[in-house]
């Protein structure tokens, strides 16, 4: 049995730092635009917003982080968070492809023109946005998406098990595996393991 478990602290860390670096961005606008001072706010108020602002962050947590585990004829999908624990087990023969979400950073705002509106999606959404946001999708006669944003990639020495692991091991256990578009577009030429080696600054990182 090999587990695939995502890391609720990573995870945690990477919302707070996006947010954190919107609520800077906001309050020196703010700042600038009342005459270099700071409106009065009402704490009660503050207090109520960083309340429902927890509770998001928290039900994010629980619907975004899922655990994998692997045996010999089973892949279950197991979901720790308390108030969101949930467990569905698929048999490896029942599963007709498993999906990889490849980093979302490097396609988000394709299509959009003119290029400066696209460059302002960009940006934006990866504030917004944890920029390993990642998921992997079960078909089996229904397809099933699973988000495990705390579950690393191969970059900056993480240890595993790695959101890469779980792609070889099920490849090694004969389930047909893929890579959504954009890595799959690497592996014509070089590989995807390969550019995650060579380039991990431009794939793997956020820009």
């Amino acid at each position: 049995m090999k587990k695939y478990e995502s890391s609720l602290v990573k995870a945690s860390l990477c919302i707070l730092r996006n947010h954190l670096s919107i609520l800077f961005v906001l309050t020196s606008a703010v700042y600038i635009i009342n005459d270099f001072s700071l409106p009065e706010i009402d704490v009660r108020l503050a207090l109520a917003f960083f309340g429902l602002y927890l509770l998001g962050v928290y039900s994010y947590l629980g619907i975004t982080n899922n655990d994998f585990i692997l045996t010999d004829d089973t892949l279950e999908v197991v979901g720790k968070v308390p108030l969101f624990r949930r467990r569905r087990k698929f048999l490896l023969y029942d599963i007709n492809m498993a999906l990889f979400r490849h980093d979302w950073t490097v396609t988000v705002g394709e299509g959009i023109k003119p290029r400066i509106v696209q460059f302002f999606v960009k940006e934006i959404s990866q504030l917004l946005f944890p920029f390993d946001y990642k998921w992997v999708e079960i078909t089996t006669h229904h397809t099933f998406r699973f988000y495990c944003f705390g579950l690393s990639y191969n970059y900056f020495d993480n240890k595993g098990p790695l959101f890469e692991d779980l792609h070889k091991a099920l490849r090694a256990k004969g389930i047909p595996v893929k890579w959504t578009r954009y890595a799959s577009m690497l592996t014509r030429s070089s590989g995807f393991e390969r550019a995650q080696e060579n380039q991990p600054h431009k794939y793997f990182s956020k820009p």
